[in-house]
């Protein structure tokens, strides 16, 4: 039966600069779901005034529809008591009929964008529907100056702030191979050949002390890692 344990004196700082590095990381993670989460918004946002867009279109088109609809009962009724061409007839009825496609592709359009803003809020399209409503939405004006340190809101500016940070950490942290690792390290064990006396005073053995370790040659190694954290950096 034994149990040891080791600890590392952090002389030369290389498990705080991996800590560090960790936790930039772990920072910047956070920053990408935040980028993810502000890129889904602003999808839902563009759909939803795309969706508000569309009803003005359609109202527009109705409206349309309905005057071309009069306008063919017009040149109908002109061509009937021979004022108007059969021409003018055609070229009303192709009017009406090319606008009503429109808008029919329009109520298509409208019901993809209803759909994709029920998916973004993490619904069922089939139980999700926008009534049309008119546009009355007034935009924020925008002022003519904006500070630069509005970039830094940014969450992949962010980021990218935290990879470089986690980057010029791993530097630190291959310059420190160069060093020694200076380690206290202990056991305690007990020894027997048989159960009964197994944990008796006369059994038990440990050790304690410091542990010095150093690399005298690696063949290139530690330099070829140290150039490739300044190269990451």
């Amino acid at each position: 039966a034994a149990i040891s344990a080791a600890w590392e004196v952090d002389v030369w700082g290389r498990v705080r600069r991996q800590l560090e590095s960790s936790s930039a990381s772990a920072e910047a993670s956070r920053a990408d779901l935040e980028a993810v989460r502000l890129s889904l918004q602003s999808e839902l946002a563009i759909n939803y005034f795309q969706l508000r867009v569309t009803d003005q279109q359609k109202q527009l088109l109705d409206d349309t529809v309905a005057a071309y609809r009069r306008s063919l009962d017009l040149t109908t009724n002109r061509y009937n008591v021979g004022v108007a061409a059969k021409g003018d007839v055609v070229q009303a009825q192709a009017q009406l009929r090319s606008t009503e496609a429109q808008a029919l592709d329009l109520g298509v359009t409208r019901a993809q964008l209803e759909h994709a803003i029920a998916t973004l809020i993490g619904k069922a399209p089939s139980t999700f529907s926008l009534a049309p409503k008119p546009f009355t939405l007034k935009m924020p004006r925008m002022p003519l100056g904006m500070p630069s340190t509005l970039l830094e809101r940014r969450p992949d500016i962010a980021a990218a702030e935290r990879r470089v940070t986690a980057a010029n950490a791993q530097v630190g942290v291959a310059m420190a191979a160069y060093f020694p690792t200076l380690s206290l390290t202990g056991a305690v064990s007990q020894n027997s050949s048989a159960w009964s006396n197994l944990f008796s005073a006369a059994n038990r053995s440990w050790s304690l002390g410091p542990e010095l370790a150093v690399t005298l040659l690696d063949f290139g190694k530690r330099g070829a890692a140290t150039d490739s954290a300044l190269a990451a950096y």
